[in-house]
């Protein structure tokens, strides 16, 4: 066998500075780092609008139904009540909406319906407890 053909069979040597490609390691290049980077930092984003969402429908619609409400003392003027919710609905409806529509308040959407649903079931659970805390049966209730 002359010279040529043994080093052709024989491994080559790794330059020192290189690594070799591991099986099963996944290299990631700089443009797929900086990817998962900015979704990670969307992702962020997307949950403080959210809770920004959530926080402010509860904290603008109690101070909006405090001002309303007024003194109870005087007694419950119904009419009233149904004038304010004619308008207040109407008005968190439209604004729901308008955040849907653009797609970079959305997670901001969701997060007011949460609330607005996480309203609903409190709602629906305190006016089943009312009923059982007083003994009122649930077929006499005005």
């Amino acid at each position: 066998m002359d010279e040529q053909t043994q080093r052709e069979n024989q491994p080559d040597a790794e330059s020192p500075g290189t690594t070799q490609p591991q099986i099963g390691v996944v290299q990631r290049t700089s443009e797929e780092k900086r990817a998962e980077e900015s979704l990670r930092k969307s992702r962020i984003v997307r949950y403080g609008l959210f809770a920004a969402g959530f926080s402010s429908w509860i904290i603008i619609n109690s101070l909006i139904w405090q001002s309303v409400a007024g003194d109870v003392r005087y007694g419950f003027d119904a009419e009233f009540y149904a004038l304010t919710y004619l308008f207040i609905v109407p008005i968190n409806l439209f604004i729901l909406l308008v955040l849907f529509v653009l797609k970079k308040t959305r997670p901001f959407a969701w997060g007011i319906l949460t609330a607005i649903g996480v309203n609903f079931l409190i709602s629906m659970a305190l006016g089943l407890t009312y009923n059982a805390y007083c003994m009122i049966p649930f077929f006499n209730h005005p």
